[in-house]
């Protein structure tokens, strides 16, 4: 059964930024960080300006099936039939990229990757003379580990250790015997742990087997015919730094504006990438070195290497937006609050590379609520936008709701507050100074009424202690360490008690709408 839905401003859900506020508002001042608005008026100019060498879509769609067959990941009919229309010039990609987490990790990597299928859709009805792929970018070079070895399942983490080093994707899942062992063996999804030679293959495995019925294309970038195919620009940032003063120059208008920058370019944006290893590049006295390594070049030797291995050179997050633009036919960036925020530093770097800036799409949220829980917050006379409060203004709430007596202290506290204006006045004109007196004692008697007020406060929440305890464990379970629930629990959560889980998700949510969702799962 398709779920029932509610949606609410996401200001209204005190979880979100000014900057990202501000942008899913389109307002004014925001406007010079973007290249067109997130609208079908924005994406029929994009089209026009989108430029894509032929040459190019060969060597993508090539390393696109390389990737599938060497993972030894089937192809869905849907997925090649996606993978075949690559190769025309009316067929642009929607993309969206997330690190290799286990087991998908939060929930908020399915919505990024729903929002990005159901925006191609969308796209599609819009511009029927066109094509428009959804591709999940995998960001198979990341090195931080300990943001990727978990996932939380029925309020249990599971962990994996291990003592591997570098690209993330490279790690053999080999020594995962710990790992599988907590999960149980009735996830339908364990096997791609067992079967698949590292993590980034693994996660590719899962994510298709979730996705491939919706013609979703897996892409990893990190192939050397793909990196071949952005040398020029690996060149710009090692030996002019280009993206050093540019991303520094937006990131200084985006602070004149009252907001803060998200990411921090370095002069060179690169890290050198072996086996077990991924360190930055810098220069030195001349030479390139690669830190905690015994590895240094000069600049010719630096050149060649670029030439000759162009895999070697992983880019960080100030680059690996315009190296993703660059070997993509690319529209669209589905991204999260935080990855919206520091795609705004880029834009003048775009623009000195030459590369049109894509439109940014802020992905969908949501928050899943079991049909039993609303009830119990019917009854409650609670409604679930009303979680988003903090835990005392929810208390508040409930008493008010529920008829509780709730004596309006401030009221009777200004009153006080006029008689004794009113007396001090007439004191004055008797003895002035008698007024500090009065005054004192004025503020003597508001000490006294907030004494009062909370003595009352707290009978009340006494009194309906069973129920208010009862709110605040529903809103402890569904705002899991007081975050969103979808930065927290994993999509296993709800998709074990409902199998159509994510077909529920396709059918509800809308890429250009951007409210917070609110669905009630009636599984």
């Amino acid at each position: 059964m398709p779920f029932q839905s509610i949606t609410i401003p996401l200001s209204q859900t005190n979880q979100f930024s000014k900057l990202f506020l501000d942008f899913v508002n389109n307002e004014d001042k925001i406007q010079n960080l973007i290249s067109y608005k997130p609208n079908i008026q924005g994406f029929a100019e994009i089209i026009k300006q989108k430029k894509y060498k032929t040459e190019n879509r060969a060597i993508l769609v090539d390393a696109i099936e390389k990737n599938y067959q060497n993972n030894e990941i089937s192809i869905s009919e849907k997925v090649r039939k996606n993978i075949e229309i690559l190769k025309s010039e009316n067929t642009f990609t929607v993309t969206t990229g997330h690190q290799l987490c286990l087991m998908t990790g939060p929930l908020y990597f399915i919505f990024k990757i729903i929002t990005t299928i159901n925006l191609a859709k969308k796209l599609k009805a819009e511009f029927p003379e066109k094509n428009f792929v959804p591709v999940y970018w995998m960001a198979s070079e990341d090195h931080d580990f300990e943001e990727v070895n978990h996932f939380s399942l029925f309020g249990k983490t599971h962990s994996w250790q291990s003592n591997q080093k570098g690209a993330v994707g490279e790690f053999d899942i080999a020594d995962l015997a710990n790992f599988l062992t907590s999960v149980s063996a009735e996830n339908p999804y364990i096997s791609h742990y067992k079967n698949k030679k590292n993590l980034a293959a693994a996660t590719a495995s899962l994510v298709n087997q979730l996705f491939e019925n919706e013609g979703l294309i897996i892409l990893d970038g990190n192939q050397k015919s793909l990196k071949s195919l952005f040398i020029s620009q690996i060149k710009k940032d090692v030996f002019e730094n280009i993206a050093f003063e540019t991303i520094t120059e937006q990131s200084k208008k985006i602070v004149d504006l009252g907001y803060t920058a998200q990411i921090h370019p370095r002069e060179i944006n690169f890290f050198y990438l072996q086996s077990n290893s991924r360190e930055r590049i810098v220069k030195e006295n001349n030479r390139f070195t690669i830190l905690n390594t015994s590895l240094s070049f000069s600049e010719k030797e630096m050149e060649d290497e670029i030439e000759n291995f162009p895999e070697r050179f992983s880019p960080n997050v100030c680059l690996r937006p315009l190296y993703q633009e660059v070997i993509l036919p690319n529209v669209a960036y589905i991204g999260g609050p935080g990855e919206i925020a520091y795609w705004l530093q880029l834009k003048t770097f775009f623009e000195t590379s030459r590369e049109v800036f894509p439109l940014l799409i802020p992905r969908n949220f949501a928050l899943i609520v079991p049909k039993n829980t609303e009830d119990k917050l019917t009854k409650l006379k609670i409604s679930v936008a009303d979680l988003f409060l903090d835990s005392q203004s929810l208390k508040k709430l409930y008493l008010k709701s529920n008829g509780q007596k709730n004596l309006d202290f401030e009221n009777y506290k200004t009153k006080i507050a006029e008689v004794f204006e009113a007396l001090k006045k007439e004191i004055s004109e008797i003895d002035g100074s008698l007024a500090g007196f009065v005054d004192a004692q004025k503020n003597e008697s508001a000490k006294q009424f907030d004494l009062i007020s909370k003595k009352a406060t707290k009978a009340l929440e006494t009194k309906e202690n069973t129920q208010i305890e009862q709110l605040l464990n529903i809103q402890a379970k569904l705002f899991p360490d007081g975050s969103l629930q979808e930065r927290k629990v994993n999509f296993l959560n709800f998709e074990l008690n409902n199998p159509n889980f994510i077909v529920n998700l396709i059918d509800k949510f809308d890429p250009l709408d951007f409210q917070f969702n609110i669905f009630i799962d009636e599984k």
